[in-house]
């Protein structure tokens, strides 16, 4: 041995390299294992692959997407365990490890891409793969990291349905607005035709089908103003208990003997602030629909409970909650469920999977145009072949007292009357109801003369009824001048559309009453008598 050699040896003895290498083994486990807790916490699903593309290991977050136990993925390759499609085609993707294995590129994805795992349960994922070891230019591992967006999804897709539906709003709100003012004329028209009728029970019969079926057109047309506006309805305050006692008895007659309905109302509290009639609808939709859905017999439970919605819940909401106390409503059924790609079409207007001739496709999307302008929101669960959970949630008015149902007796009284209304036939109808009850009746058909008339001879009116929407000058800017000349007016507020924020305002103020269009005979008997005797 020479002296070099001897020199390096007693420098660098053995037992030194081999302590060296010891180290640098568990410096290496170390970094190995840091390695191994960044990746199960980055948030991101991570799957290792060999050099043929076949998986060798996953972190924890990669299981739960694929729901594969430790072990099982070893030697497979992607496909065995999820396959990637391309949105909205939902065609398969080529299995990126191959493409990798082909290309020694690193190959990715966009957000529109949908994973299906082997149960069949879908992702929204975006994915990047790459090679992470060579052997010379040869590729001998890769691995690819996935980010779920399925949250992210399906906030804008509710986002989305709610941008969507403002829009159909706008369109029913325009319609419906010209639809009640004729339904009003033909209804009170009717009404009146009928008590001119004696002896002839033909003509009476007539004449009822006339009002029936005017108060389903009033019905249709009230579901599309559910569309037309994001605010709550002007409302009383109701007992939401005794609505759905009252929507099930309803029920009941045309259900199934063999549906069994089961009634849970353990709230403790169930005062909300609507319209009843809306309200109701929200009952006879969804158990008109339960009941379709089991044809053959089966169950459906309605159960109340308080809900409190914090910062955050109303947050990650797409229906604009504001935090506070709700009442929840859960609507179960055990009839044949909503397949997956049809539960987000199931609110929208004229959808519909019944016969056409059976179903205008409005019942839900009325509930969810009903519940969003009494300031809830709704949501849905179902599995095919096993039924269906509607969640109703609407805030809850705490310290109220309920507002009873009300009477369908006419009220007679005395008085002058104002009639302000840009639409002829309200106009006559309004006078002719109101001179049967034995009020005086002056017509007025804008704002303004309106305005110039009570200005002239406001001591000799009694109650103001005033349209909202009217050329020249509407029913609020009306309403802000008569209060200016007399503080103490007494107007009651027609209109088909409901515009609760504004209203509420209008009452601040010193609006007397609302009733919305096209009315019955006795609901404006009660209003006017309510307003001018108060």
């Amino acid at each position: 041995m020479d002296k070099a050699s001897d020199n390096l040896d007693k420098k660098n003895p053995p037992e030194k390299i081999l302590e060296e290498l010891e180290n640098a083994r568990r410096d290496l486990e170390v970094r190995e294992d840091n390695l191994r807790k960044t990746i199960s916490l980055i948030g991101y699903a991570v799957v290792y692959g060999d050099g043929d593309g076949l998986v060798t290991g996953m972190n924890e977050i990669a299981r739960v997407l694929t729901e594969v136990h430790e072990g099982e993925e070893i030697g497979k390759s992607l496909s065995q365990l999820f396959t990637f499609y391309t949105l909205p085609s939902r065609e398969a993707l080529n299995d990126p490890f191959a493409e990798v294995k082909e290309n020694g590129l690193v190959v990715s994805s966009n957000e529109d891409t949908l994973l299906v795992n082997r149960e069949g349960r879908e992702y929204h994922v975006e994915y990047s793969a790459a090679p992470n070891s060579y052997s010379g230019d040869e590729v001998t591992g890769m691995v690819i990291v996935l980010k779920d967006n399925t949250e992210l999804h399906l906030h804008h897709e509710q986002m989305g349905q709610v941008q969507k539906m403002d829009v159909v709003g706008q369109l029913a709100g325009g319609i419906a607005h010209d639809f009640n003012n004729m339904l009003g004329g033909i209804l009170g028209a009717a009404e009146l035709l009928k008590k001119r009728v004696t002896g002839d029970d033909k003509a009476l019969e007539y004449s009822d089908i006339i009002i029936n079926a005017t108060g389903r057109a009033a019905e249709l047309t009230q579901e599309l103003v559910s569309f037309a506006t994001k605010q709550r309805s002007s409302s009383t305050f109701l007992d939401m208990h005794r609505i759905i006692e009252e929507g099930v008895k309803i029920l009941k007659g045309t259900a199934d003997p063999r549906v069994e309905i089961v009634l849970e109302l353990n709230s403790p509290d169930s005062i909300v602030g609507g319209n009843q009639s809306q309200l109701q609808n929200i009952i006879m939709n969804i158990g008109t629909n339960a009941f379709h859905s089991m044809p053959a017999g089966g169950r459906f439970v309605i159960e109340t409970s308080r809900f409190s919605a914090d910062e955050d819940f109303c947050h990650k909401c797409p229906h604009s909650l504001k935090p506070g106390e709700y009442l929840r409503m859960d609507f179960s059924d055990t009839g044949c469920g909503i397949p997956p790609h049809l539960i987000k079409k199931i609110f929208e207007p004229f959808f519909t999977t019944k016969d056409k001739m059976k179903s205008s496709g409005l019942g839900l999307a009325a509930v969810y145009g009903i519940v969003k302008q009494h300031g809830g929101c709704i949501d849905v669960e179902s599995t095919v072949a096993r039924g269906s959970k509607f969640s109703v949630v609407l805030p809850l008015e705490e310290g109220q007292e309920s507002a009873g149902m009300g009477s369908s007796d006419l009220i007679h009284g005395k008085g002058m009357v104002m009639v302000v209304d840009d639409e002829f036939v309200m106009r006559m109808t309004a006078k002719n109801i109101l001179e049967e009850l034995g009020y005086t009746v002056t017509l007025v058909e804008n704002g303004r003369d309106a305005v110039n008339l009570f200005r002239a001879y406001g001591s000799n009116f009694d109650a103001v009824i005033l349209d909202m929407v009217m050329p020249i000058m509407d029913g609020q800017e009306c309403f802000e001048e008569l209060i200016q000349i007399d503080p103490s007016v007494k107007v009651l507020l027609s209109t088909g559309l409901t515009g609760g924020d504004v209203i509420e305002e209008m009452k601040k103020k010193g609006l007397k009453g609302f009733i919305s269009k096209p009315y019955l005979s006795y609901e404006l008997s009660h209003r006017v008598y309510k307003i001018i005797n108060e």
